[in-house]
């Protein structure tokens, strides 16, 4: 890992990545991008590196490594996968902002365990403030996918790290019509933390996309490229007793 980083790290954290770095076979590179919201993961097969919005090791900046490093474990060392929509959707505002909708749901599902970890494991206070901060902006969505998306998605944070969130997302929720959507989504969630494939079809399903558009993705550091089927595969094969690292591989 970067050394001005890494040497900044408390003990627990430099082994956590340590045993990430071990695992792929290539370092943990850390920038300091000024532009990003707090800190970033990009990853590829074979690269991987945290933007970060500044060198000092503040109370600011180790958390958000911490937060970056179990994102990293969990795509890397425990072979977790990732969605991809077959093709692609966008979740857009009036502002003209425009984002991969796959890559936005899949690491707002992946907050929900990397939010615990941090605190249990390691234990950084949970922080609101992305959440407050779609909230917030929920008016300048306003195609429905859009919308559905940036709700459900946000509701299943509040669901299970800020409860004093659950006024302000009840009411938009009664706005949307989608108060017995979330209330089913919400309680197959509760029974599948333990499953990303049961994760990912509990939020497409609840989006109300067929589950034959959605692929999952993982990360396989040895052949250099992504293993992927899809998620009603990876369904099927959690039912016989595998899971999803057994996969075909594709090049990138």
């Amino acid at each position: 890992m970067t050394p001005a980083f890494y040497q900044r790290l408390p003990e627990e954290l430099k082994r956590l990545a340590d045993r990430i770095e071990t695992y792929c076979g290539f370092p943990i590179e850390v920038r300091v991008k000024p532009s990003v919201n707090r800190g970033s993961l990009q990853h590829t097969p074979g690269r991987m590196w945290i933007e970060v919005t500044t060198l000092a090791a503040n109370r600011v900046t180790i958390p958000v490594l911490c937060h970056e490093l179990c994102h990293a474990e969990r795509y890397f060392p425990l072979k977790i996968p990732f969605m991809q929509f077959t093709s692609p959707r966008k979740i857009i505002n009036s502002e003209g902002v425009s984002i991969d909708a796959a890559e936005n749901l899949d690491n707002m599902l992946e907050h929900i365990i990397v939010i615990r970890e941090m605190k249990e494991r390691f234990g950084f206070s949970t922080d609101s403030a992305h959440v407050v901060n779609d909230l917030s902006r929920f008016p300048t969505y306003i195609d429905p996918f859009s919308r559905r998306c940036v709700l459900l998605a946000n509701s299943a944070l509040i669901h299970f790290h800020f409860p004093e969130l659950r006024p302000t997302v009840d009411e938009l929720l009664l706005r949307e019509g989608l108060v017995e959507v979330n209330r089913s989504y919400l309680n197959e969630l509760e029974s599948s933390l333990n499953s990303k494939p049961r994760m990912v079809a509990a939020l497409v399903d609840a989006l109300q996309v067929d589950r034959s558009e959605v692929r999952l993705r993982i990360r396989d550091v040895v052949q250099n490229c992504d293993a992927e089927c899809s998620l009603q595969e990876a369904l099927d094969d959690e039912g016989g007793g595998r899971d999803a690292a057994g996969i075909r591989s594709s090049a990138q």
